[in-house]
């Protein structure tokens, strides 16, 4: 699936004849690519993004709560590298910290708060757990709760939206199961920033 335009990914590039000294498969470097609308443009050297080291994992998350995603790179024979996004040129954010209630305790309806909340009761993240949200121009964003997926890659459960200019009012619609595999959904209307989201256990919508 191509990203959306003037989206950045990271991607193993193999370079060709570069062979690694401790394996035998070709070197493979890391790249930051950005969509410029007709094709991708290397911008790893540009950002200060080079890895010299057998590299085996990448984790994807917005370590400080500034909405902007950061990076740990896992080396196989160094100490893994930690890249902070400190760009300037962002736009409004909206960010999720999406938990489901197990255990005895459990919530009858959904709770939000803003900002960043540890709930008294133990949560999980709920896998397929997705999150839709309505932007000013019409356009709709989904966003899917996994953790990451992939061979040694993962990325926080937290669903981080890019607003843009966006900083009113934004219709937010949830969808989940509960325990027993029951499908919910609910409409709410929130803020640009973080809100922590536990969601309703119960099996009956609008409880």
């Amino acid at each position: 699936m191509k990203p959306e335009e003037g989206a950045a990914f990271v991607a193993f590039v193999p370079i060709v004849g570069r062979r690694s000294p401790h394996v035998g498969d070709d070197h493979v470097e890391l790249a930051v690519a950005i969509d410029v609308g007709d094709r991708y443009v290397d911008i790893a050297a540009r950002i200060g993004f080079r890895e010299d080291q057998v590299s085996r994992g990448i984790a994807l998350g917005d370590v400080d709560g500034d909405g902007r995603v950061d990076m740990v790179v896992a080396n196989m024979w160094a100490p893994a590298s930690f890249y902070r996004n400190a760009g300037t040129r962002t736009g409004a954010f909206l960010g999720l910290h999406v938990k489901l209630p197990v255990g005895p305790v459990a919530s009858a309806a959904t709770v939000i708060r803003d900002g960043h909340t540890v709930w008294d009761t133990p949560t999980r993240a709920p896998i397929g757990a997705s999150a839709t949200i309505w932007l000013p121009d019409g356009r709709t964003v989904t966003r899917q709760v996994d953790g990451g997926n992939g061979h040694t890659g993962k990325r926080s459960p937290d669903l981080l939206f890019g607003l843009g200019a966006a900083n009113g009012p934004i219709r937010v619609e949830l969808k989940w199961r509960t325990v027993t595999g029951t499908l919910r959904s609910e409409t709410h209307t929130l803020m640009p920033g973080w809100h922590s989201v536990l969601l309703s256990a119960s099996e009956v919508s609008g409880s």
